[in-house]
């Protein structure tokens, strides 16, 4: 008997992903890439994994083995090339030294012909701007969000600009305790630039101002901010607050749902998976009004000027003392996260984006 069976045609798309270890935003987005069903269904994904660091220390760090690794990439690549994939699609880290590697493989896919489709998890550090425009020219960009098109300017066409939010899966509605001490959560590796140094000036300023209030500090330690650093830091608030170290991704939903704020005043992000996080997890949130973050929480968020530590303890303190104000943000939230940022509509989003860029000459 015949087989009758239609053989559906998936377009071959080279991936060179950022992969965990170790574990942060775009790898951790890039993992779900790999995982999802629905974009296996639509497109034969060939990973090429680009997997440089081993730990949050490394990062940003020029090393020999670095260069090596980047060299066999860049091989790979050449090879798969060679095979006329229907595109190549990088999800490119714009910042020194990263970016120049990046901005490497993307001229060897220009000069073998191959569409270019470029997915921007991060903002530009303003010093690699004229590099990455020259770059991105003729390619497909997909952004988290519309707040982030001036970083392109007129290097790429409106036309050739597709959003794409992040989103996560679904692991239930949180339901949470009124306590007489709220919880306030940070979570994210120990850099500088993501502000628990600010928070925790916020926190002291809290404490004198007899605020109740537990704290919890997680996040792998880094160079800048080791976790002798960040413990010593926490001293005076004494059974106020505690450092739990770098924290199980699966172990970040029940995290969650034991505390009662997000506090994330970063200086540096574009859109944060945690915050996606704590929309998903129905959190009150305070953050730092940077990148795309007051466009991907709405209404659902108290934002503050990034690095002033008493506007940040004001807006805490809004929350803290009002357990009904809590509980709207918290609503808010959550409504928020299953309009925008379920993993459904995420799979569809950056299919639609890649099937347009393949569209376009």
């Amino acid at each position: 008997m015949r087989d009758t069976r239609r053989v559906v045609f998936r377009p071959r798309i080279v991936c060179a992903l950022q992969l965990p270890p170790p574990l942060h935003g775009v790898t951790a987005m890039n993992d779900q890439l790999i995982a999802s069903e629905a974009l296996h269904d639509r497109f034969e994904l060939d990973v090429v994994p680009l997997q440089f660091s081993a730990t949050v220390a490394e990062l940003g760090r020029l090393t020999p083995r670095k260069l090596i690794r980047a060299g066999l990439v860049a091989a790979q690549l050449a090879r798969r090339f060679a095979r006329r994939p229907a595109a190549f699609y990088l999800t490119l880290a714009p910042q020194r030294p990263a970016i120049a590697r990046d901005v490497a493989y993307l001229a060897l896919a220009r000069a073998a012909g191959v569409r270019r489709i470029v997915h921007l998890h991060a903002r530009p550090e303003p010093s690699v701007l004229p590099l990455l425009r020259r770059a991105l020219r003729g390619a497909t960009v997909i952004l988290l969000a519309r707040s982030l098109r001036g970083d392109l300017g007129d290097a790429v066409d409106d036309a050739r600009v597709h959003y794409v939010a992040n989103g996560i899966p679904d692991v239930g509605a949180q339901v949470r305790d009124v306590r007489a001490a709220p919880r306030i959560l940070f979570l994210s590796h120990l850099l500088p630039n993501k502000g628990p140094l600010v928070l925790i000036e916020a926190l002291c300023e809290l404490a004198r101002r007899g605020v109740a209030f537990e704290a919890t500090f997680a996040g792998a330690p880094t160079p800048a901010i080791s976790a002798e650093m960040i413990r010593a830091r926490l001293a005076p608030l004494e059974s106020r607050a505690r450092y739990l170290a770098e924290v199980d991704p699966a172990r970040t939903p029940a995290l969650m749902a034991e505390h009662d704020v997000l506090a994330y005043p970063t200086r540096a992000d574009a859109f944060p998976r945690v915050m996606v996080e704590a929309l998903r997890a129905g959190m009150a949130i305070v953050a730092s009004d940077v990148g795309a973050i007051a466009e991907l929480v709405g209404d659902a968020a108290l934002l503050v000027p990034p690095g002033d530590p008493r506007a940040l303890a004001n807006s805490l303190a809004q929350l803290l003392v009002t357990p009904m104000v809590r509980a709207e943000l918290g609503d808010h939230a959550r409504a928020r996260y299953c309009a925008h940022y379920t993993v459904e509509r995420w799979e569809a989003s950056l299919g639609a984006a890649i099937e347009a860029a393949l569209s376009t000459r």
